[in-house]
């Protein structure tokens, strides 16, 4: 079976173009985001500065995303808050 091109515009974009797409979102696009799959959640993740920026605008602590042994962050309360004044 041949394989099919990927259709994740991560992969397509490259990370140079996929983050400056990031540098546009809104607070509330920019969780949805990280929701999408593994790949996008691991990336964004990675963009700490685009959090703080954020986490600023919202005036909400800044956490460093931390992994536990279940692959959960440790950031819950600042994700919740951030996604709560991103929705008002």
């Amino acid at each position: 079976m041949a394989d099919t091109p990927s259709r994740d515009p991560l992969e397509i974009l490259g990370n140079d173009v996929f983050y400056m797409v990031l540098t546009h979102l809104d607070t509330a696009d920019l969780v949805a985001v990280e929701g999408v799959n593994k790949l996008w959640r691991d990336f964004t993740k990675a963009q700490t500065h685009l959090w703080k920026k954020h986490c600023a605008q919202n005036r909400v602590d800044f956490v460093e995303f931390e992994e536990d042994g279940l692959g959960k962050r440790r950031d819950d309360d600042q994700m919740a808050e951030l996604i709560r004044l991103a929705s008002e």
